[in-house]
């Protein structure tokens, strides 16, 4: 049942009831609510007598006309849902931004789990077209409406691009900007401390950045190649190895 429920995409649990608990102490044949929950976050809640119809469709493009209206002829009138750093004042208008829902997220560009002292269990994050959704494992509930990603960026760094965000043994978050810049920031007040470029060639394709349990991290590019590094201000000082993969691995 354990390896089913890797089949059908869930990860290990903390919860020791549960079938996904990181070790085998009986051999259960349900799935625990924890698991369930879990399925229910993935899949989404079971629906009965869905029957979608015109008319509702017919609605949904009818009440959208005045928001258009709105917001071309009022210049001042900033939407609640676009980004706060949205330039009011210039005469170049910008599309308006609207949250998607979250089970209707095929591929985000992010998304990692982290913890901190003062939480009871992980909590995991999603980020989406500019937007973050935090999730509280404890409960499992997912929030009506996201958060602007923005607000946790630093004013040279909004609108920059976000992407293989961790949380590492040091209970920092990693993540890389525009796909070369190394951050570092404390969780869970997301303070910047540390930053430095990737010696990466030019064109350079990002498959992961991640930590092993030993501690040693590696940012894997181009399917065959990575580059092995240590956060330690020790190791930034010296010079970046560059490995290349064998193909018999």
């Amino acid at each position: 049942m354990h390896e089913i429920g890797h089949a059908l995409g869930l990860s290990h649990s903390g919860v020791n009831t549960a079938i996904m608990y990181l070790w085998y102490q009986a051999s259960p044949a349900l799935f625990d609510i924890d698991d369930k929950m879990t399925i229910e976050y993935l899949y989404g809640q079971k629906t009965e007598n869905y029957q979608p119809t015109t008319t509702s469709t017919t609605q949904t493009t009818e009440s959208q006309k005045p928001i258009s209206q709105h917001t071309s002829t009022t210049a001042s009138s900033v939407p609640s849902n676009e980004p706060h750093n949205i330039d009011v004042t210039s005469t170049t208008s910008k599309p308006q931004i609207t949250p998607t829902k979250l089970c209707e997220i095929q591929v985000p560009d992010f998304m990692f789990l982290a913890t901190a002292p003062q939480f009871q269990n992980y909590r995991m994050y999603v980020g989406y077209n500019r937007f973050l959704w935090k999730i509280d494992l404890n409960d499992m509930r997912i929030p009506s409406q996201p958060e602007l990603l923005d607000d946790y960026l630093p004013e040279n760094l909004k609108d920059s691009r976000v992407s293989h965000v961790f949380q590492n043994s040091g209970s920092d978050l990693v993540t890389l900007i525009n796909d070369s810049v190394y951050y570092a920031a404390s969780f869970p007040n997301f303070r910047i401390h540390q930053n430095f470029n990737f010696p990466l060639p030019s064109g350079a394709k990002i498959n992961a950045v991640y930590q092993t349990n030993s501690g040693q991290a590696y940012l894997l590019y181009n399917n065959d190649s990575y580059i092995a590094f240590d956060a330690s201000q020790e190791f930034l000082q010296a010079k970046y190895q560059l490995f290349v993969i064998s193909t018999r691995i």
